[in-house]
């Protein structure tokens, strides 16, 4: 296995098991299929990172892939992680204010 091949799968893990670990409780817990389902379409939809940057994937694919085998209840949560995922870029990419603080 590829490096980089290697630093995504760690990325694709980290992001369905914080997804899986907030269905646990739920009436719609993740089957280890539908995991390792959603990791395999992560992995397809990895791109080609920039020098130090892993886990960019198309999370337009990865939900529309995973309609196919996620129960509705499943999807709201996978929307919602994507939604905190691309939160979360926007947030890393801002550039401190001249206070230290995050520039608007």
């Amino acid at each position: 296995m590829k490096w980089r091949e290697h630093l995504h799968r760690n990325v694709a893990r980290g992001e369905v098991s914080e997804w899986v670990g907030g269905l646990a409780f739920s009436d719609t817990p993740v089957t280890g299929e539908q995991a390792e389902q959603l990791v395999q379409a992560l992995m397809d939809t990895a791109g080609q990172p920039e020098r130090g940057k892993v886990g960019e994937f198309d999370w337009d694919k990865v939900t529309a892939r995973a309609s196919a085998w996620l129960s509705p209840p499943q999807m709201a949560a996978l929307r919602e992680r994507r939604a905190h995922h691309d939160w979360w870029e926007k947030a890393s990419q801002r550039k401190p204010d001249q206070n230290g603080g995050a520039a608007k």
